[in-house]
């Protein structure tokens, strides 16, 4: 029996409302909205829900860019127009919704890493890599852009269920009412809990 292919709505790929609203209030009607999806060298991959495209933007847009964040990122909801089946031109960047940028600890420009990201995982092992400091750090981080953060314990294996309580208790005294999930991919713990929790239309 042959598995039914579904569709891709562009929902599926992060598109709501707040975009939607963007959308219909301009001039993009003759364009496809994509979503950038990767970064190269002067050129982008973006999805729609046709396919993947190579894109570059337009001498206009690289010439009016006064900085990089005027240039489109990992996440941007781009207007488009498809060339062929392979390749498109990125016409503009829709407001972005939330950012994620790097901070230089000796310079006060920034990186901006990707955008438009619902919640992101901030990932720590429970062993001597453990940081309740760099937990902060990146917490404040995401925070800061507009990001709900998530904190995900590995290897819990390697920890009695005390010590992982202390170690939820701790971060909750710190951070707040964040959520926690506790994972182990030896033991597979937390795996279905985790999965779970990853909706269909948001960007992690």
């Amino acid at each position: 029996m042959a598995h039914e292919i579904k569709e891709i709505k562009l929902a599926d790929l992060g598109y709501d409302g707040y975009f939607d609203l963007q959308w219909k209030s301009s001039e993009f009607t003759n364009f496809s909205a994509a979503r950038v999806i990767a970064e190269h060298r002067e050129a982008y991959k973006v999805k729609d829900t046709d396919g993947e495209y190579l894109a570059r933007i337009t001498g206009k847009q690289m010439f009016g860019a006064a900085k990089r964040a005027d240039f489109p990122a990992v996440g941007d909801w781009v207007a488009i127009t498809r060339l062929d089946n392979e390749r498109a031109v990125i016409r503009d960047i829709l407001q972005r919704k939330t950012v994620l940028r790097k901070k230089y600890s000796d310079r006060h420009d920034t990186q901006l890493i990707a955008t438009n990201i619902d919640v992101a995982f901030i990932v720590e092992s429970l062993d001597r890599d453990y940081n309740l400091e760099r937990f902060e750090r990146y917490f404040v981080l995401v925070s800061e852009g507009g990001i709900k953060p998530a904190i995900i314990l590995n290897k819990v294996d390697l920890i009695a269920e005390a010590g992982q309580h202390q170690r939820v208790a701790q971060i909750k005294s710190r951070l707040g009412n964040v959520d926690i999930v506790l994972t182990s991919t030896i033991t597979e713990q937390g795996l279905h809990g985790l999965t779970e929790y990853i909706t269909r239309g948001k960007t992690y």
